[in-house]
């Protein structure tokens, strides 16, 4: 049976070699292994991985087998990454850069759509990223707390990640991004207005007992559609005209952030009431925050390592998302960790502890962390795991308003 490497889904024929063979050049053992010639850093990266099955040396453009492994060499991520950027950064660059190059010079997409186009979460991520945690928590059987100091830390990361990655294209000169405050409106539709632009009239003609006939009229039942498009200048202001005011109306005064409804847990009370003032006075539904890009077609294809295929785009995504994960969980264990450390000395000085730093300091803080990252995180979760993690508890539940939910992202 071939030797096959099974942690990618390209393989290398390696029964095709044997020690001491040589090869004329990189394109001749590429054709034994099976392997596609590349250039540039994708051939630079293909030859580390080469490395962790067999060892050759190089003459000129000669390839000398030396040794074959039986198994290969532990993955090593040889990319030097400059400050705290996280390590799939590069990789979900390409990504992007691959959506781009399979549109049409422009994309205009929220957050959640790109997070999720970029496998840095799940379909579930954005489903119980607002007001649905308690259920999330519910069907996970995990704290509430857990789940919100989850997704305030997780996603504030991954926001920022985007961020990153737009940047650089910038930099680059290959994207020009901005952000665009996006409103979805509801409308009369144009079928309630007659060529005039007056209000249809439904006509009813009835004959009397005595013979005659006497019409009334009146409007015609109004039809409404719901619209997404970028808010005018005079929406935006509206916008944070009922925003501020709602704030103000939950005393907090001049002073105070933004996030700090965050922290209060009273995000759902405020968008309730933005949203309900907001639809009453302006037909506007909800408004939410988006990514704009207009990209240089023509030097993208320069940019990427090489033109992605299905299977290499799939691989990429794994990796992104894999590394995604084990940042998150790496950050949770720092909080804990230093949660444990502060607990400590405050309970040897017999001062009062924080509650938060009481809840990262359980052993359930990092337990509820891997299941939120499995169920909300991990694109090879099946819609069957899914469901069998995901068991509903009947339990009382008391009428609350802290729940935290998505802010419109205007600040």
């Amino acid at each position: 049976m071939n030797k096959l490497k099974t942690e990618r889904m390209i393989t290398i024929k390696l029964d095709n070699i044997k020690v001491g063979d040589v090869f004329k050049n990189y394109k001749e053992l590429c054709e034994v292994l099976g392997e596609k010639v590349k250039s540039g850093n994708a051939k630079k990266y293909q030859l580390i991985e080469w490395e962790r099955y067999f060892v050759y040396d190089k003459k000129g453009y000669k390839f000398i087998i030396n040794n074959i492994y039986d198994n290969p060499l532990e993955k090593v991520d040889n990319r030097q990454l400059n400050g705290n950027i996280a390590p799939y950064i590069n990789d979900a660059e390409l990504l992007l850069i691959d959506l781009m190059l399979c549109s049409d010079g422009e994309l205009l997409l929220p957050n959640s759509a790109l997070l999720q186009t970029l496998k840095l979460v799940n379909h579930n991520y954005n489903i119980y990223y607002g007001h649905n945690r308690p259920l999330l928590a519910n069907g996970l059987n995990i704290d509430l707390d857990h789940v919100n100091d989850y997704y305030n830390n997780v996603n504030s990361s991954l926001v920022g990640n985007l961020k990153t990655i737009m940047n650089r294209l910038e930099k680059k000169k290959l994207l020009f991004h901005k952000e665009v405050v996006m409103v979805r409106i509801v409308e009369l539709d144009s079928n309630s207005y007659n060529q005039d632009g007056n209000v249809k009239l439904d006509v009813n003609t009835v004959t009397d007992d005595k013979g005659i006939e006497r019409t009334t009229y009146k409007p015609a039942p109004i039809k409404t559609k719901e619209t997404f498009r970028e808010a005018t200048t005079d929406e935006i202001r509206r916008i944070l005209k009922v925003q501020r005011e709602t704030m103000i109306s939950l005393g907090f005064n001049k002073d105070d952030k933004y996030n700090v409804l965050y922290k209060e847990g009273l995000t759902y009370k405020f968008n309730k009431i933005v949203n309900d003032r907001l639809l009453k006075e302006y037909n506007i539904l909800r408004s939410y925050t988006a990514h704009h890009l207009i990209y240089n077609n023509d030097h993208l294809e320069e940019e990427r390592l090489e033109l992605l295929d299905d299977i290499e785009k799939k691989l990429i995504q794994s990796k992104v998302n894999e590394e995604v994960r084990n940042r998150i969980m790496d950050n949770a264990r720092n909080r804990s960790n230093d949660a444990s450390k502060i607990l400590i000395e405050y309970l040897k000085k017999d001062k009062d502890v924080d509650s938060k730093v009481i809840m990262r300091s359980d052993s359930s803080y990092l337990h509820s962390y891997e299941i939120l990252n499995a169920y909300l995180i991990d694109n090879e979760i099946t819609p069957k795991i899914a469901n069998d993690m995901f068991k509903l508890e009947v339990k009382e539940q008391k009428q609350t308003e802290d729940i935290t939910i998505e802010l419109p992202e205007l600040m």
